[in-house]
């Protein structure tokens, strides 16, 4: 089971050939993939206008949405986030991190993954090592072959 991270998703966009490589992933792992609602709140959030918003609708969530392939967050998850946090604050290396939002999303990722067995591909390699000292999680940093 995989995830992608919001990460890849705009790289796609951005870069043609990697778009094409993402695309032929998709297909053939279509039945290992799933997309994680906080990747659509964070697309959603990331775009231009509402029209740029509606386009990431059709192309990204509707065919996981139509396959019941979008994970939400349960409370479980939520407390795992939060055990995840507490944990990091402790040690008071990571406030940086912890302050800014797209690294809470990045726990609340992590901890779908560690409920779910999945496995993460994120370009964000600092943050998810990060997390990794707190959440068990499996991350790659390119797409499986």
């Amino acid at each position: 089971m995989y995830l992608l991270d919001t990460n890849l998703y705009i790289r796609a966009l951005n870069e043609p050939a990697f778009g094409l490589a993402l695309a032929d992933f998709q297909q053939r792992q279509l039945k290992c993939l799933w997309l994680s609602a906080i990747v659509v709140y964070e697309v959603a959030v990331g775009a231009r206008d509402a029209e740029h918003a509606a386009a990431w609708e059709r192309w990204l969530v509707r065919p996981f949405r139509t396959r019941e392939r979008v994970l939400v967050p349960g409370e479980s998850t939520w407390r795992i986030t939060a055990d995840a946090r507490r944990r990091l604050r402790s040690g008071r290396r990571y406030e940086a991190s912890l302050a800014t939002a797209s690294f809470q999303n990045d726990l609340l990722i992590a901890a779908t993954c560690r409920e779910r067995g999945a496995t993460l591909i994120t370009a964000n390699a600092r943050d998810f090592a990060i997390i990794k000292r707190v959440i068990p999680l499996r991350f790659v940093t390119a797409l499986p072959a």
